[in-house]
């Protein structure tokens, strides 16, 4: 028969709650350990890291657009009158002086119109030639019979003086002498009257020659007017220049004040920078400016803001303040770097990569030794074309990573071989 053995049965439970025990402590310690432990760091390669150590100092800040070299006046050469572009003589990048011919153009109306308007003027001289002889001959019949009166008043008078010494004598009656004296009156009368139509048949000469006169200058202009349209119909420059645009092909009808042509100086030139809408808010005029065409920098100064934004950018036109080099033509592409201000005593590191004034951004700030680094977060403050302002986040010689680092957003640190 068996014994029961109480204590065996005893020292198993203590075995058991004593081996549970460690083996809690045990994995306790492993998830305490697992929670604490770092994730494993990716690498990178230091020779693909751009790393910049942060400063305390000053530097300029600027901003930077790209943009093209444009004429400073552009002559726009426009159709004076109607017609059918039949010839073009020039084409885009040709030099021209003033009165080089452009363009020929057709239109039969204005040769007519030159012909009636000829014809009306040779009319007209004509008309006045006639009026001239129709005028002078009513005068001399006016000063026909102003003679003949005044010479029928001188013997009247003479008759009646006759007749006042034959009177005095007794040898002739009073009313005849009565009568001598009545027509001499008539007579004298009569003479001022018709001195008085010598004097209005030479004002209406006067006047009706003068309106005649008129009329034959307005068909003057207008024969004149009408040469200098059919001498518009061959388009010329009016500016010493080159050719920018052709804006019509030969064929077509145009009519007066249609754009033919477009000519410009390629000698004076300005620059048009575009700068994005979110860096132009403190651009002001006369900032300076420098201008790269890739053939030697120019500078220069603001000198007029576009109010307005398109795409994005705001147009900011800059006068250049020294010659152009060799090769600098209309719509050459340019980069243009604009001074806005120094900025003094501030924290201050290269150029980030996507950086935006004020914004918060996350870097990766190498340990000490440079094998590895965290990410940490970095307030930024004001940004030039290669520096930017540290606000928060970093101290005086710090070491960061400039470049993309898109590849590891999901790393917290990383390990540099």
């Amino acid at each position: 028969m068996d014994i029961q053995r109480p204590e065996f049965a005893r020292r198993r439970r203590i075995r058991f709650v004593v081996i549970s025990a460690v083996l809690l402590l045990i994995c306790s310690g492993l998830a305490y350990a697992l929670y604490h432990m770092k994730p494993a760091a990716m690498e990178a390669d230091r020779s693909a890291l751009l790393i910049d150590t942060v400063h305390r100092g000053s530097f300029v800040r600027e901003v930077r657009g790209v943009g093209t070299l444009v004429p400073l006046k552009i002559l726009v050469v426009a159709a004076n009158v109607e017609g059918r572009v039949t010839n073009r003589y020039v084409l885009p990048g040709t030099p021209l002086e003033v009165g080089t011919l452009m363009y020929d153009l057709a239109n039969p109306k204005i040769e007519q119109d030159l012909f009636e308007a000829e014809s009306g003027l040779k009319g007209a001289e004509a008309d006045l030639v006639n009026l001239r002889a129709t005028l002078d001959g009513q005068l001399l019949a006016q000063q026909s019979v102003t003679a003949q009166v005044r010479s029928d008043y001188e013997q009247a008078a003479v008759q009646c003086e006759a007749n006042t010494q034959l009177a005095t004598q007794g040898l002739i009656d009073k009313i005849t002498v009565r009568k001598s004296a009545v027509a001499v009156e008539q007579l004298q009368r009569r003479l001022d009257l018709e001195t008085k139509r010598i004097e209005s048949t030479r004002q209406t000469a006067t006047a009706q020659i003068a309106a005649q006169q008129a009329r034959l200058e307005q068909l003057r202009g207008l024969v004149g007017l009408r040469k200098q349209q059919l001498a518009d119909l061959h388009v010329r420059s009016g500016l010493h220049g080159v050719l920018q645009s052709v804006d019509v092909e030969i064929g077509t009808y145009v009519t007066a004040g249609t754009v033919l042509a477009r000519v410009s100086d390629p000698h004076d030139l300005k620059a048009q920078i575009r700068i994005p809408e979110t860096q132009a808010k403190d651009i002001t005029f006369n900032q300076q400016a420098v201008i790269d065409t890739r053939n030697g920098t120019l500078p220069g100064h603001v000198t007029r803001i576009d109010p307005g934004v398109k795409d994005g950018s705001v147009t900011i036109d800059v006068a250049l303040d020294a010659p152009l080099p060799s090769g600098a033509r209309p719509d050459l592409s340019v980069d243009g770097v604009i001074r806005l201000e120094n900025v003094n005593d501030v924290l201050y590191t290269g150029r980030v990569a996507e950086a935006q004034p004020g914004a918060t951004i996350s870097l990766f700030k190498l340990e000490p030794g440079g094998t590895a680094a965290d990410r940490v977060q970095v307030r930024l403050g004001r940004i030039s074309v290669n520096e930017v302002e540290l606000a928060a986040g970093l101290r005086e010689g710090d070491q960061i990573i400039l470049s993309d680092t898109s590849a590891y957003r999901d790393a917290q640190r990383i390990r540099i071989r």
